[in-house]
């Protein structure tokens, strides 16, 4: 996992020599910097702050923005590495760290003009998720007793509608993102929604006119009268919910008339589809117009006692910056430069905050009181630099979108970094062809545009090779296969693919070697199948902890003493390594007349070591009241039987090391919250559903071992050899809660919703599963970019996938010079791990071809 190398001065020149050059000495100028994967962006970035420094730069006034904690220490870190030892005392002064904490800052400052008390209390971003929830709970119970209170039976339609064609979980991703940007909410006049029929009048009126006019060929007359029925019978619906089933269907026009007919049955369609919309648009903002204002209290109420948020930092700052544009002025008086790193991962909250910060603004007067000097507007230099090729965090509200509208202002300047400093040409080429392909045939529905990587690492033996595809199988049989098959290319690259080593080159290691997984569910059979085959590896990324096998089987004996009265919970947790029963035993239990009760008196009858374990899970549930929860957890952990299990798998290191970082992570959130069992458990669930990521590290990594973790977590590291699992199946993208503001013709503001499959009128509606596609292609271009020396991507998935990865990637998969088969896999346990070293021939130095191994 070492650093990437950046030459600025490289011979021959670099193919980007130029934009590199400006990145760096034209300090004068903002700039917003396209840079490919290992690009050396970060390296630049430095090498601009070590000449702004040079030429005499403040660094008090230097301010470095990134949006991880650990982006930020590792910026903090490479500064002090790499500037030279006279200016590594000024990496102190400046103002590194997250988004978080910059605007945290602004508002320890001016606490009174943002609306807060002098002290004021924030929130940790672990124990943001549980807030959420539980404040998502509480406005839905409010929101029901005020629908009860108010009694009105256009707003309990509109209930039934939104609840019908959703679910009861999008309320709660509606609270999600009006409490995310309640400032913009406030500034919306919450008038009442208008009826729907009124509107479905003045649509349908014109269909009637259609099926009279003499104009219109008459067999499409006739046609359109046979729809008047279900038009008079969507007027007179009762509900919401009656009008959108009593809409009629158009699909009997379809070319009827030719086209002589086509504009009438153009009109009809149009007509008879926007009723739906009507509905659905009254249906949203009635939801809207009591759900808003609720939300809107709990956050006045919320920072004016002091006590704010995560999302609260961010929302207040751009409301600080926006109302009160002398004390913007103030602010951005204090900073000469303004560099933002990662700028594709930013949403529309950041995106204004930085544009507030640094987007030139025109002369003001100087108000009474105020200094002359503050008529003179400064405007910090920015310095904005990512790859919207490597946008991937849609799912937190990250809009790509805006890194082109960053594009696209007049006062920037854009820069492509293209020169990659990371994989081999061999890599690189097949990565251009796939990607390019890839990229482009989506350019029509969003995707942003490909660049092509230019190569600089000296050509060597490289290769790529693609495993799995459809099988005729269920999905759950593809993704054993999936492991298996990783655990035979493992086996195939340690001790033999050559890799870089600083500036020599040497036979693989396991430690060179990183497996990345798509979602946590490539994790359930990856795990055994290394250890089958005696693969030492370490889990890296936040929430993967908590799917690893002594983690999972320590919570599900958590969640069956904490609901003692649930006898499949019980029974789950007696079949955990924490108590280690078998099968037999279990049903041994069952047939001699035994229960799951952990309440039957002494005498009970079963099988006595089933007998034994319930009592001690009765010991554990009764000592939960009386025990401090991380207690109890250390208690549980520390038992007999686990810690055989770990030995039996002959890894009892990484075992103890992920069970102490989950006590050690157990105490914090005690001390945090002195919350009680179950609602521990509800955070873990609620982090691990969230795919949450702020810790990022968990095993030690000292040893020579696999390391597996998410993309999301790859992102920014780099390894000699990468296996990307999981790319046979894609999550499903769903249906999203979205807000657009405007501003309508009369000056007010204005906002148009997406609820699900739901939206208002004015909603420009795009396809959530298409953006979802579009973001899959930069998944697979991220995790496909880690690699150094050699690539391997799973594209198996079974019968059951729907809309995979891989019958996406497929068809821009490059042509190949030769295809080397892997040997089928049998579905069997234990399954043999064969080398592959023998049956491959590696490509030749400075050859462009690529190698593609099948197993379909």
């Amino acid at each position: 996992m070492s650093a990437t190398q950046l030459d600025l001065f490289a011979t021959p020149e670099l193919a980007d020599q130029a934009a590199r050059d400006d990145a760096v000495h034209r300090i004068d100028t903002s700039f917003v910097v396209s840079a490919g994967a290992g690009a050396g962006k970060t390296e630049t970035l430095i090498r601009r702050l070590e000449q702004v420094l040079a030429h005499g730069g403040d660094p008090s006034r230097i301010v470095a923005i990134t949006f991880t904690e650990r982006a930020a220490r590792d910026l903090v870190n490479k500064l002090r590495a790499k500037l030279p030892p006279h200016m590594t005392p000024a990496v102190e002064q400046m103002t590194v760290g997250t988004i978080h904490s910059f605007c945290l800052g602004i508002l320890r400052r001016h606490p009174l003009e943002a609306g807060l008390p002098p002290v004021f209390s924030t929130q940790d971003e672990l124990l943001a998720g549980t807030d959420v929830r539980d404040r998502a709970l509480r406005i839905r119970h409010r929101m029901f007793e005020r629908v009860q209170a108010l009694d009105d039976p256009a707003l309990r339609e509109a209930i039934d509608v939104l609840v019908a064609e959703n679910g009861i979980g999008h309320i709660d991703a509606l609270i999600g993102l009006v409490d995310q940007q309640w400032d913009r909410f406030d500034e919306i006049d919450p008038t009442a929604p208008t009826p729907w029929q009124a509107s479905c009048h003045h649509a349908l009126a014109r269909v009637r006119e259609l099926a009279q006019d003499r104009e219109v060929p008459l067999k499409l007359r006739l046609l359109i009268q046979d729809l008047l029925p279900g038009v008079d019978a969507c007027l007179a619906a009762p509900t919401m919910a009656a009008a959108c089933a009593a809409v009629p269907s158009t699909t009997g026009l379809r070319s009827t008339g030719g086209a002589v007919g086509k504009p009438a049955r153009d009109e009809v369609k149009a007509c008879i589809g926007v009723v739906k919309g009507i509905v659905h648009d009254c249906a949203v903002r009635h939801l809207a117009h009591v759900l808003v204002p609720i939300v809107l209290e709990e956050a006045h109420a919320r920072y004016q006692s002091g006590s704010l948020s995560f999302d609260d930092i961010l929302v207040l700052t751009r409301r600080l910056l926006t109302q009160q544009p002398a004390l913007c002025r103030r602010i951005r008086a204090e900073i000469d430069h303004l560099c933002v790193d990662e700028f594709q991962d930013t949403d529309v909250v950041q995106y204004d905050i930085v544009q507030a910060l640094t987007a030139p603004s025109e002369p003001s007067t100087a108000s009474p009181g105020e200094e002359a000097d503050d008529a003179v507007p400064h405007t910090p230099i920015l310095f904005a630099v990512g790859d919207p090729k490597q946008s991937i965090y849609g799912f937190r509200e990250a809009d790509v979108g805006l890194f082109a509208a960053l594009h696209r202002l007049p006062h920037l300047t854009p820069l492509q970094l293209s020169t990659n400093f990371r994989s081999r040409p061999a890599v690189l080429r097949w990565v251009n062809a796939l990607f390019r392909g890839w990229f482009d045939a989506d350019q029509g529905v969003g995707q942003v545009p490909f660049s092509a990587l230019d190569h600089h690492v000296p050509d060597a033996p490289a290769t790529v090779t693609v495993i799995g595809g459809p099988m005729e199988v269920p999905a759950e049989l593809a993704a054993q296969r999936q492991a298996r098959d990783l655990a035979r290319m493992i086996t195939a690259a340690h001790d033999s693919w050559i890799v870089r080593h600083r500036d020599d080159e040497r036979r693989a290691t396991y430690g060179d070697i990183a497996v990345l997984v798509r979602t946590r569910a490539d994790l359930t059979h990856l795990e055994p199948a290394l250890r089958r085959a005696g693969i030492p590896y370490v889990i890296e990324g936040g929430a993967l902890l908590y799917d690893t096998r002594e983690v999972r089987d320590l919570l599900r004996v958590l969640t069956a003493i904490n609901d003692t009265a649930s006898p499949i919970k019980v029974v789950t947790a007696l079949r955990t390594s924490v108590l280690a029963l078998s099968d037999v035993e279990l049903v041994a239990h069952r047939n001699a007349g035994g229960n799951w009760s952990l309440h039957a008196p002494a005498d009970r009858r079963g099988h006595p070591a089933v007998l034994q374990a319930l009592t001690t899970l009765r010991t554990w549930a009764d000592a939960r009241h009386r025990t401090p929860m991380p207690e109890l957890l250390d208690q549980i952990a520390r038992s007999r039987a686990a810690h055989a299990a770990s030995l039996v798998d002959g890894a009892p290191t990484p075992t103890w090391r992920r069970l102490r970082l989950v006590l050690d992570e157990a105490r914090w959130w005690y001390e945090q919250t002195g919350g009680s069992l179950g609602e521990y458990l509800s955070w873990i669930a609620l982090r691990v559903e969230n795919d949450d990521r702020s810790n990022v590290t968990t095993d030690e990594t000292d040893e020579d071992s696999v390391h597996i973790l998410t993309v999301h977590a790859a992102k920014g590291l780099e390894f000699p050899i990468v296996m990307v699992a999981g790319m046979g199946r894609q999550r499903p993208g769903g249906d999203h809660v979205r807000a657009a503001f405007g501003t309508g013709t009369d000056g007010r503001r204005t906002v148009e919703l997406k609820y699900g499959k739901l939206s208002t009128l004015g909603f420009d509606s795009s396809d959530d599963r298409v953006l979802g596609r579009l973001e899959a292609a930069r998944l697979a271009y991220v995790a496909c970019t880690r690699a150094k020396d050699h690539v391997v991507v799973c594209l198996h998935h079974g019968r059951r996938s729907s809309a995979t990865t891989a019958a996406e990637m497929m068809p821009y998969l490059p042509e190949t010079d030769e295809i080397v088969d892997l040997p089928p896999a049998r579905l069997v346990d234990p399954p043999a791990v064969v080398a592959l070293d023998d049956r491959v021939d590696r490509p030749p130095p400075r050859e462009t071809t690529w190698k593609v191994r099948s197993s379909w």
